[in-house]
């Protein structure tokens, strides 16, 4: 659990990093950001330090946590070569 909480401290440090933004025209590809009609929620519990930081991000980005947490999920599939099936 500590080696989780880590590498998601991590990840939140390097979406802070300038140089980072330019990954976001190479996701767009990879998933598109959009709502669609059948759309499922996915929600989770985390600690407020990390909402603020979400919000702040997507404030800074000018876009929304809907398409950071979907970014995020792209990066994961990818990560571990999940192809992503658009309907």
């Amino acid at each position: 659990m500590v080696e989780q909480e880590n590498s998601f401290a991590q990840a939140m440090e390097k979406t802070q990093d300038p140089e980072k933004k330019t990954r976001k025209s190479k996701l767009k590809s990879v998933v598109p950001l959009t709502l669609k009609r059948g759309s499922k929620h996915i929600g989770g519990y985390f600690e407020p330090d990390v909402l603020r930081t979400l919000k702040q991000i997507a404030l800074d980005e000018d876009t929304t946590m809907q398409a950071l947490i979907a970014e995020a999920l792209a990066m994961l599939l990818q990560d571990r070569e999940v192809p992503i099936q658009e309907t």
